[in-house]
């Protein structure tokens, strides 16, 4: 049987795409429309099937069902050619394109295998740092890019060149030599590493530390030296991350800062780079809600930091963890704190009188332009004042969910702190929460207004995010909102929310609680408020925080069901 089919002649047919003009003749007569304009679509097409018709049928079965083509009684056949081009092509067209890379010119082939180190999107300014480098590929890959284009492979859209699907990219980025795919990641990271101290250092930086990562520890175990310079480029890398609330890639750069320590302990050679990469990962965990981890690592820089100093930040993820479960206990850790800083504090022993008289004495201390010496003061440099600053801010918020005058007289010592040592970050939220002492007790509103304006002032010096999830609900949600009309402070208040949930997830509850009651206030359509509710709904059931959905969401939710006769949501408060 076996010799009889060995025999048999056999013929191979090789199997080719209509040419892009054919394939415009055949759409033409398809949508009875000119020739000149179907022209665009039969190019994108061609583009994304290679003039495969089975490929071309699928193709456009897909854009039917996505109605991206369209057909109107009155003007015919009408498609979005720029939503079109963004389509993604099938896997089979991809799987085809893949098949053509070993049979590509070896200069085109190996700009692809380059490019494909860096993902399936790059930027142009990548792509220019390798072409002025002639030690990768130089001035030809643009040539060759264009080679590929012309396959089909990649497209260049503004300022970007794109694999035109994810399979391509990864089939280029396999077909580079497992021999050598280590050396040319290395000598591209080095490409860009030189590149650190330019007028774009921090997107270079994120570009270099990928390719490091993607080399790995195991490959550079041997050369330790080059292991620490990867570990400090990774320590870099996390903390631009974290100023741009990237807490998910800031955690992988530390981890992977970590990795290239090779699992030894360097506390004793390489003290201020582990400190800085577990203190900082500590803190990245804590914000993503992974508090058992973050714990762990604080206590790794609590057995090996050698003064309190460089201790301070883990305790207060530390005390933060803590604080979850049971306030009480982190108020007292924190007064512990204090007490350790100088800023010997016994609640027990302030009286709510006290705090009425100091609050007056600020006030006077604040009156009139005597808020501008503290604008106009130098910054806080002391590095202990600094964290007796922070201790108190801390404190502040564990006293406010208490409902405590506490909260109010730490915010007294603050001011009275910033006027002595200079501003800082935590000066600006304490103004903030002294008029709304000044408003909610003195009722005074004229001047609480006048110090949130401060505070504002102030934070722009700073410009953080965080800042702005603890002082905007305060500003104006609770004090200008007796000046200002309501419908004005929601657009600053909804940006609080939204950056809460990046960025201080502890701080996401008030935002959240604070904007839906004044934007029921204000008389917001019920409708989007409904909306609303449910999307804050489904951000805080991410960071599983449903005592807050089902106390206070869920409620309100129903509530405006009722008032629009809108069915409830059997998904409200699922998990």
């Amino acid at each position: 049987m076996i010799q009889s089919l060995e025999s048999l002649n056999v013929t191979a047919l090789h199997l080719r795409g209509v040419a892009v003009e054919s394939l415009n003749e055949t759409l033409s007569e398809a949508l009875c429309l000119p020739m000149r304009k179907t022209r665009l679509l039969s190019q994108i097409i061609y583009q994304k099937t290679q003039g495969y018709p089975l490929f071309v049928v699928e193709f456009l079965d897909v854009l039917l069902t996505e109605k991206l083509i369209t057909h109107d009684k009155d003007l015919g056949w009408k498609w979005d050619a720029g939503a079109i081009e963004l389509k993604e092509m099938s896997i089979n067209v991809a799987e085809l394109l893949s098949s053509k890379l070993q049979r590509l010119p070896q200069n085109v082939l190996y700009a692809l295998q380059v490019m494909s180190c860096f993902g399936s999107h790059v930027d142009s300014k990548i792509i220019n740092i390798v072409k002025n480098n002639s030690d990768i590929v130089g001035p030809m890959i643009i040539p060759a890019l264009q080679a590929a284009q012309n396959e089909g492979l990649v497209d260049f859209a503004g300022h970007t060149l794109t694999f035109t699907h994810n399979m391509i990219q990864q089939a280029a980025f396999d077909l580079i030599p497992s021999t050598t795919c280590a050396q040319l990641l290395l000598r591209l990271a080095c490409c860009f590493m030189n590149q650190c101290n330019s007028s774009e250092p921090k997107s270079t930086l994120f570009v270099a530390v990928d390719l490091i990562n993607r080399i790995g520890a195991e490959v550079v175990s041997n050369n330790a030296e080059q292991c620490f310079s990867f570990a400090s480029l990774n320590l870099d890398a996390g903390k631009k991350a974290m100023e741009i609330t990237d807490f998910a890639s800031a955690l992988k750069y530390f981890n992977s800062g970590i990795s290239f320590l090779r699992g030894r302990n360097h506390w004793d050679d390489r003290y201020e780079l582990c400190l800085g990469l577990f203190e900082n990962a500590a803190s990245a965990n804590y914000c993503e809600g992974k508090h058992k981890i973050a714990v762990t690592q604080a206590n790794i820089v609590l057995e090996n930091a050698r003064n309190f100093e460089d201790k301070f930040k883990s305790y207060c993820v530390f005390i933060n963890v803590i604080g979850i479960e049971s306030m009480n206990e982190a108020i007292e850790k924190l007064h512990s704190l204090l007490s350790y800083l100088g800023g010997s504090m016994d609640p027990k022993t302030i009286t709510s009188p006290m705090f009425d008289i100091e609050a007056r004495k600020v006030k006077e201390m604040l009156k009139g332009d005597n808020k501008l010496k503290i604008l106009y003061a130098c910054r806080m440099t002391d590095r202990k004042q600094l964290m007796k600053m922070k201790a108190m801010a801390i404190l502040t918020i564990y006293y406010s969910r208490q409902r405590s005058f506490m909260g109010g007289y730490l915010a007294c010592q603050m001011i009275r702190l910033s006027c002595e040592h200079g501003h800082c970050e935590d000066t600006a939220y304490a103004l903030s929460l002294f008029a709304f002492t000044v408003s909610n007790v003195q009722n005074d509103a004229v001047e609480a207004c006048a110090l949130v304006r401060s505070s504002l002032s102030l934070s722009k010096i700073y410009n953080t995010d965080d800042l702005i999830t603890r002082t905007y609900p305060i500003i104006f949600g609770l004090v200008l909102i007796l000046e200002e009309p309501l419908h004005s402070i929601l657009d600053p208040m909804l940006k609080a929310c939204r950056l809460s949930f990046v960025r201080n997830v502890e701080s996401a509850i008030w935002n959240t609680f604070i904007y839906v009651a004044r934007s029921f206030q204000c008389g917001k359509d019920l409708f989007l408020l409904m909306n609303e509710v449910n999307a804050f709904a489904q951000q805080h059931k991410l960071h599983d925080q449903m005592d807050f959905i089902e106390i206070h969401l869920a409620p309100f939710h129903k509530f405006l069901c009722s008032l629009t006769g809108t069915p409830l949501r059997s998904d409200f408060l699922s998990n």
